[in-house]
């Protein structure tokens, strides 16, 4: 085997190693023999149109590559055991200076740049290869994450040109948060925006309508406090895991809300709920306004915390579902009878003002004396 095949055949090693996915029979050197080879096949420092190996050994420091060698075994074991970004970067320090011509990629497989706990170090160490080696050392697609907030399109316009720039040099931007709060946003500078990122939460003050697929599809979260259109069936994203809507006061039809909503907040919201509209998801339901009489399976089973700030409507046995754990209503003043509740309740915050003292006593101490009553002023 020839020198400059010796050096790929290292190198491939190297990279399965590097894996944290071990392959069966995956390599025909083991570790050491694996190292010996990096350090042996060290490269000229003068640098010209090939790989030159230095084969002198009144220039080889044996001692020194000894060292070298059982920290960079040592490094390698610990990096294929426990993929500390750490050791990959003491291991990149070690490894002799090869033309990047006669690699292939490096990769490091197991690396999850979300994950890591040191991504400044990391970055940094990135950024400063060259570009043409940066491609051999890592396999990874560095994400920058973002938080961002927009007044006018000037703004968006920058963002748009800037992410577009990123885009081409391989960069994923991911925002987890968009805050819009500027009027006379240009729909078309978002729609142009949303297709250069991946965003989570959208917060936007002045949000009063929109139009089917506008959203991204990688919404998780919604926040307005204008929105005043009437929702259609596909008008918001079925990634969506949380509703906000605080002004908000039109009727909510059956498949608007998408499956995977786990929570609801409607602010303004005074319309009646038929069985249906909410979804078999939903976790947590906070309804402000609200003052609608409730009717057994409209509340979906899912639901285990249920805020309801003036509701103040008769509940009868089965309206409340049997998975709530914590149950708000300030304003109720309604008889809350033995069955009302459900056992698997565990916290009910309610107003000391509206009921008398006999009353509450007798609640807690009889009909529900495994449950924490919190006793608003």
């Amino acid at each position: 085997m020839n020198k400059e095949n010796l050096i790929k055949k290292t190198y491939e090693e190297l990279r399965k190693i590097s894996s944290k996915k071990k392959i069966e029979g995956r390599s025909k050197m083991n570790k050491n023999e694996l190292v010996k080879a990096i350090l042996k096949n060290k490269k000229n420092n003068k640098k010209s149109g090939g790989t030159q190996i230095n084969n002198n050994p009144s220039t080889h420091n044996m001692k020194s590559d000894n060292n070298r060698y059982k920290k960079l075994l040592f490094l390698l074991k610990r990096y294929d055991k426990e993929g500390k970004i750490e050791d990959l970067q003491e291991m990149m320090k070690l490894l002799p200076p090869l033309h990047t011509h006669v690699l292939p990629p490096l990769h490091t497989h197991g690396i999850n740049y979300n994950n890591l706990k040191n991504k400044k170090s990391f970055s940094n160490l990135y950024s400063q290869l060259p570009p043409e080696l940066k491609y051999h050392v890592v396999s990874y697609v560095p994400i920058e994450i973002y938080h961002i907030k927009i007044k006018n399109n000037e703004e968006i316009s920058n963002l748009i040109n800037s992410f577009k720039r990123k885009k081409r040099e391989g960069r994923t931007i991911l925002v987890k948060e968009l805050r819009i709060e500027g009027f006379n946003i240009n729909f078309q500078l978002l729609e142009e925006l949303f297709t250069l990122i991946t965003i989570k939460r959208l917060d936007w003050k002045n949000l009063s309508s929109f139009k089917v697929g506008f959203l991204p599809s990688s919404l998780e979260e919604l926040s307005s406090r204008s929105l005043m259109q009437r929702l259609e069936v596909g008008t918001l994203p079925p990634s969506l895991k949380e509703l906000s809507l605080f002004n908000f006061y039109l009727n909510l039809n059956i498949g608007v809300l998408p499956s995977s909503l786990e929570y609801l907040h409607l602010g303004e919201f005074n319309r009646p709920l038929n069985i249906g509209v909410l979804p078999s998801s939903l976790k947590k339901l906070s309804l402000y306004n609200f003052n609608q009489p409730l009717s057994i399976g409209v509340l979906p089973s899912s639901l285990e915390d249920l805020y309801l700030y003036n509701f103040n409507q008769p509940l009868s046995i089965g309206v409340l579902p049997p998975s709530l754990e914590k149950l708000s209503m300030s304003n109720y003043n309604k008889f809350l009878g033995g069955g009302i509740l459900p056992s698997s309740l565990k916290k009910l915050t309610i107003s000391k003002k509206l009921y008398s003292v006999f009353y509450l006593f007798k609640l807690k101490k009889f009909n529900y004396p495994n449950i924490e009553f919190n006793l608003k002023n």
